[in-house]
């Protein structure tokens, strides 16, 4: 294809879309599923990424993540009144 062959309306077109619809469509469908689906997919990613990075996560990884889950449940705990939609 050459140059010249494109359409620039086409171009525009395309340059203009709703690049977030199938990301919100798919984060829908995620939602919607069973949390037993959820879970497997978590552990499925989690041995992935243990298979792909030898050693991960490291001891300051585990330490970072617990300190962080920390913060968060103070916030939470000072947020009593916000409520999920």
């Amino acid at each position: 294809m050459e140059p010249r062959d494109l359409d620039p309306a086409g171009l525009r077109a395309f340059v203009r879309r709703d690049w977030n619809a199938t990301a919100d469509l798919d984060l829908l469908a995620r939602a919607a599923q069973p949390t037993e689906v959820k879970l497997w997919i978590a552990e499925a990613l989690y041995d992935a990424a243990r298979a792909t990075v030898a050693g991960w996560p490291s001891t300051a990884d585990r330490r970072a993540d617990l300190e962080h889950r920390i913060a968060v449940r103070r916030l939470l705990d000072h947020a009593p009144h916000v409520r999920p939609r």
